[in-house]
């Protein structure tokens, strides 16, 4: 019964929206129950976390981790889910501690090496960040994320002509993204395009609405 109330709650993409709901919702509440037995065990304590997660109830998620973590601090799976949750919830030091546990060379996992990169970038250590997207290119070369992801570390890295050819290989493959098209107007303007960082602004405020802040990031880039 626990795998097809936990199947049900993963290949819901293919219901309709309301059916998708009701069926987390049952797979969450089955999941609670199994955790409140057994506190200690890992795998309800997972299935539970991924869940609520799943819910939006991201704090609940995050605690049940946690207390899953004192008992299990070397699970790679545990420490997978918690450091993703945690780098979302801007625990950057934790996170960034728990993903290096979880990144199983044996097995690598491109969204926890993606996630170092993230937690390594916010750390400041954009050195240190680079080559990590550039171990989860190599695992999903075409991911706009893992590639807007490794431009802007480049670019903070005083790289930013190699940035602009990453973001643009990413806006090939999620052209209607205004984040990454207003990192490219930033790599642009790194490197005295200001014309052209202008011309993308102008495309970013026509899909967000939101021309002030495309002017004030442009009065940045000339500063």
């Amino acid at each position: 019964r626990a795998s097809n109330t936990t199947t049900a709650a993963l290949s819901s993409g293919a219901q309709q929206p309301e059916q998708a709901r009701s069926e987390l919702e049952k797979a969450t509440e089955y999941w609670g129950k199994e955790y409140q037995k057994s506190p200690n065990a890992l795998k309800p304590a997972l299935a539970y976390a991924k869940n609520l997660k799943a819910m939006g109830q991201k704090e609940m998620a995050l605690a049940v981790l946690q207390q899953a973590s004192t008992m299990h601090a070397n699970d790679r799976e545990l420490a997978s889910e918690y450091g993703r949750l945690a780098l979302e919830a801007e625990q950057i030091a934790l996170a960034n501690k728990l993903l290096a546990i979880a990144d199983d060379p044996l097995k690598p996992d491109w969204r926890v090496i993606s996630a170092r990169g993230t937690a390594l970038a916010k750390l400041g250590k954009y050195g240190e960040a680079v080559p990590m997207f550039e171990r989860a290119r190599a695992l999903e070369p075409n991911n706009a994320s893992v590639l807007n992801n490794l431009a802007m570390a480049l670019a903070a890295n005083g790289q930013p002509d190699k940035a602009e050819e990453l973001l643009r290989q990413a806006l090939a493959q999620r052209g209607d993204d205004a984040k990454i098209k207003q990192n490219l107007a930033i790599v642009l303007g790194l490197q005295g395009r200001h014309d052209d960082a202008q011309q993308i602004g102008t495309q970013v405020a026509a899909m967000t609405g939101d021309e002030e802040s495309v002017r004030a990031n442009a009065d940045v880039m000339r500063r």
